[in-house]
């Protein structure tokens, strides 16, 4: 099935970085891997699931790789090595710079499911070696594709066509409810769907949270906390309060979901920190399913829905640009004027209405920040027009 992040296979064949194929687990990262591989012409090539420590051996010791490669390479120009969750492998990153520095001709793409490794292992000693990839779940556009099983390029025709407005409309609450893993996508029924979620976040909690804290209730405590918060700033205080953790932990713990491809969290963009929010970012979920699944919550009330649709089109944003740091919001400490979406890169400012049709009040928040902030433009995204935004 189509995926955007297709379209980049040639170049990340051609580049000549370490190629870092990043998110979490059950988006597809595997299967595009064994597509690319599958697309060489070549017999120099190779996929290593490093799930499986047998492989491991070959990453002991330079020495070791060399060995490894001289057994399976027929020295043609390029020799290509796919390595699948590489992170299990200690101390890889140390034989992942000498084959950058020492063997060109090996063509490394790996693939990861959490930054906290990485982040202690790879981020800086890579710097300038490395090329990541993010590899997102489905956004909207794709997953119109894939429901509609049609070809991307006719895509835009079918967005267009008017009969199919109630249809796309439909697939909105679906998207924002069960949201873009591929195969909770290709389910059939939602009791499926919410067997595939359960079967993921097991995954995701067995792997990639256990190891990290021995507290696993109030980490699960401080999630669903997070869960009832959506779209409000973090107040730490409290959330360690309900939680039963000290406001530090709070922050750990929020850090671990960050770099777990969970949450992210949107800063506040200011001038005056007397008058404007300037220092509690807000927190929402890149795919809210998990936040649906993880309260058991899977219909809502039209409030909700405006949640989940502004919590839907932030996400887009990030799958379009991942530039966290200019996605902020704008809050009045008075709380009396909000706008949800200043991409301060581009002067541009977003406010999110999940409604059909806009009154003249829709706008006042917008016309405020205008005064203070006249040299930006602004956009409503509502029912009518978010195809166009996304």
């Amino acid at each position: 099935m189509f995926r955007k992040i297709y379209d980049q296979m040639d170049e990340i064949l051609n580049n000549e970085k370490i190629v870092f194929i990043v998110w979490p687990r059950q988006v597809g990262k595997t299967t595009f891997m064994k597509k690319i591989l599958d697309s060489l012409k070549t017999q120099d090539k190779q996929f290593l699931n490093l799930e499986n420590f047998e492989y491991h051996n070959f990453f002991k010791s330079f020495s070791n790789f060399q060995s490894f490669v001289a057994s399976n390479y027929s020295w043609s120009w390029k020799y290509f090595l796919f390595l699948d969750e590489f992170q299990k492998v200690k101390g890889i990153d140390n034989i992942l710079k000498l084959i950058y520095d020492e063997m060109p001709f090996v063509k490394v793409i790996l693939s990861w499911s959490n930054n906290i490794e990485i982040n202690k292992n790879i981020k800086e000693s890579f710097a300038w070696r490395k090329r990541v990839y993010n590899m997102f779940p489905l956004d909207f556009d794709e997953f119109l594709i894939w429901k509609e099983n049609i070809d991307s390029e006719n895509l835009e025709s079918f967005k267009r066509n008017l009969i199919n407005k109630n249809k796309i409309l439909n697939y909105v609450e679906e998207f924002m409810t069960y949201w873009g893993y591929p195969e909770v996508v290709l389910a059939k029924n939602n009791e499926e769907k919410k067997q595939i979620l359960s079967d993921i976040f097991d995954f995701w909690f067995n792997r990639d949270i256990v190891i990290y804290t021995q507290k696993l209730f109030e980490f699960k405590e401080l999630t669903k906390q997070l869960s009832f918060r959506i779209w409000n700033t973090i107040n730490y205080t409290e959330i360690a309060s309900l939680s039963n953790l000290s406001s530090p932990t709070v922050k750990s713990f929020i850090e671990v979901l960050k770099e777990t491809f969970i949450v992210f969290t949107q800063k506040p963009f200011f001038n005056n920190k007397l008058k404007e929010i300037n220092k509690s970012p807000k927190l929402y979920f890149y795919d809210f399913w998990f936040r649906n699944w993880f309260i058991n919550r899977f219909d809502f009330s039209s409030e909700e829905k405006w949640i989940l649709f502004e919590n839907m089109i932030l996400s887009e944003f990030i799958k379009k640009w991942y530039n966290f740091d200019s996605l902020k919001f704008w809050r009045t400490n008075d709380e009396k004027y909000e706008v949800d979406l200043v991409f301060d890169l581009e002067n541009k400012i977003f406010e999110f209405k999940y409604k059909d049709e806009l009154k003249q009040t829709d706008k006042r928040w917008i016309e405020k920040f205008k005064e203070l902030y006249p040299d930006f433009e602004w956009k409503i995204i509502y029912k009518e027009n978010f195809l166009e935004i996304i």
